[in-house]
């Protein structure tokens, strides 16, 4: 298929259409529908962004939140939080909780998956070599988000689950 007169055709997104076959011999005309992604499909963002946090290796640069759980809080679908499912706090690309706490003394994430994912695996990073210090867990077979109106839509993982602790 030729895709060279498609206005803003971009690489990593996807497309879709429908093939339309002309009658030739009496026949009725076919109209077959069709989905695709053009580009590297290992370079999409698989996990909508987390609000005020820029990506690891990607400089300042933020990428726009998609979902929110409540637009008019900004309470985004992907977020950190603690074990009771509180909101953590987070200013200037760090996030803030205290694993001395008596109350919520671990964090994790809550993510939107933006397509389904064989898995995902949460680590420390040293923020200054770069380097996976610590893995804290993986989740299987991460299915993408297909409704929003479904209660508990976005929902915490517990596999990522972080103590504090850099070691075991």
């Amino acid at each position: 298929m030729d895709y060279s007169d498609a206005e803003a055709l971009t690489r990593n997104n996807f497309l879709e259409g429908y093939l339309n076959l002309k009658d030739t011999e009496g026949v009725a005309d076919l109209h077959l529908p069709f989905l695709g992604f053009y580009g590297s499909w290992t370079e999409q963002k698989a996990i909508d962004a987390f609000e005020g946090i820029s990506e690891i290796g990607n400089g300042d640069k933020k990428r726009r939140v998609q979902f929110y759980v409540n637009k008019e809080t900004n309470k985004t679908s992907s977020t950190f939080t603690t074990n009771g499912m509180l909101s953590l706090p987070i200013y200037n690309n760090t996030v803030f909780f205290s694993p001395n706490s008596p109350f919520y003394d671990k964090a994790g994430v809550r993510i939107a998956a933006l397509r389904n994912m064989e898995y995902v695996q949460y680590s420390i990073i040293d923020p200054d070599t770069n380097k996976e210090v610590r893995v804290l867990g993986r989740s299987h077979d991460v299915r993408k988000l297909y409704r929003l109106d479904y209660r508990n839509s976005f929902a915490m993982m517990p596999d990522s689950i972080w103590d504090g602790k850099i070691k075991d």
